[in-house]
């Protein structure tokens, strides 16, 4: 079983209008996308609610809300992001060889991606991670302890062995170097470009990767 897993936060800040136009022409694209592929779910998740409905739930798939963002004392995103996926394989029993695809919600994917292309073989092959090392902002870079955190796919298992014990850790580390040293090579597929336009957080531009 592959699940599609998107992350959102509602959270009501100085960019939350800018993040709720976003989500409403990024998600119906992504759906889109990965509804062509067999043997997955799609599910959305929120980090700021869990008593009440927004307009992700006109999105027509699941949506798991969490308190992810409100309750865990830190200021490392990726750490409550990382939480909200925690929260959502023990919510669904995903089991530790099902393939999890994380991308974030005001991402687009581009049509003949090449992440979708990958994503679309998985069922005949024995392959336990789809991913781009290196970062968005050096994308010459080949640095297999960093990677594009914006989409990727690993199964499970991997995605469970995270431990982020430092405030200043960055998500992105610990897929990349768990992608690098945990998974067996020849079970990696190692994309140098996705297909995916990717908005810094800044909001205020598209770079593709």
């Amino acid at each position: 079983m592959i699940y599609i897993l998107i992350t959102t936060c509602l959270i009501k800040d100085n960019y939350y209008n800018i993040r709720e136009k976003q989500y409403k022409e990024s998600i119906p694209n992504i759906t889109k996308k990965f509804n062509n592929i067999p043997n997955t779910k799609i599910i959305i998740l929120e980090n700021n609610n869990n008593t009440s409905t927004t307009f992700l739930d006109e999105f027509d798939v699941d949506v798991l809300y969490t308190d992810n963002n409100l309750t865990i004392n830190t200021k490392n995103k990726g750490l409550k992001e990382y939480n909200d996926i925690l929260s959502c394989i023990n919510k669904y029993d995903i089991n530790d060889d099902d393939f999890i695809v994380k991308i974030t919600g005001r991402y687009n994917i581009k049509d003949n991606s090449n992440f979708i292309n990958e994503l679309m073989k998985l069922e005949n092959t024995d392959i336990d991670c789809i991913i781009r090392y290196g970062n968005y902002y050096d994308l010459e870079s080949t640095c297999k302890t960093d990677c594009i955190s914006g989409l990727f796919g690993m199964k499970c298992k991997y995605i469970k062995k995270v431990k982020l014990e430092d405030e200043n850790e960055c998500i992105e580390w610990k897929y990349g170097t768990i992608a690098s040293t945990e998974i067996p090579e020849e079970k990696v597929i190692e994309l140098r470009n996705l297909g995916l336009l990717l908005c810094p957080a800044s909001y205020s531009h598209y770079i593709e990767v």
